[in-house]
């Protein structure tokens, strides 16, 4: 694994260890001591052997971030990090409250059948958070951080008043 690869990669390990509402007290100090173990080395296959490690104990949560793969993005690494932060948050509380409730008034449009599976209920909704996010990061509404509280601050859309 290449080195910027790594850095990447453990930068957004290291975000998920912070902001995700799993309970991962079991392997968050295995996941940082291998972090650690890696240290400084620049030896690819190491860090190659280290990043599987880290891949296969965290793979077990539904939100842990995944390695990059094909064309990289154009937007900076923080700005994914905040997106994804925000969506794996979203999703997990959307999963959360949904119910036969609001399977039957919120369906989203274009779903064929009313039968709908809580994890999908969130990412429908995830998903359209993450585009809202996009779209405001680039009309310059917002900056791709987030507070302490890991609220996104996005800028609201200027909609010009009529006069009738």
């Amino acid at each position: 694994m290449k080195l910027s690869n790594w850095n990447t990669n453990i930068e957004r390990v290291l975000s998920w260890l912070n902001t995700t509402e799993n309970d991962i007290s079991g392997v968050e100090s295995t996941i940082k001591s291998i972090i650690g173990l890696a240290g400084t080395s620049e030896n690819e296959e190491l860090l190659g052997a280290y990043w599987t490690s880290i891949r296969n104990i965290g793979g077990q949560f539904d939100d842990f971030p995944k390695a990059r793969v094909g064309q990289t993005s154009n937007y900076p690494e923080e700005v994914i990090m905040s997106v994804e932060s925000v969506t794996n948050h979203v999703s997990s509380v959307f999963a959360s409250v949904f119910d036969d409730i609001l399977q039957s008034v919120m369906l989203p449009r274009g779903m064929k059948s009313r039968h709908m599976t809580n994890n999908a209920f969130g990412t429908y909704f995830a998903s359209s958070a993450q585009r809202v996010l996009f779209m405001a990061y680039d009309d310059g509404r917002w900056d791709g951080t987030l507070s302490k509280k890991g609220v996104p601050n996005v800028a609201l859309i200027e909609v010009e008043e009529t006069t009738e």
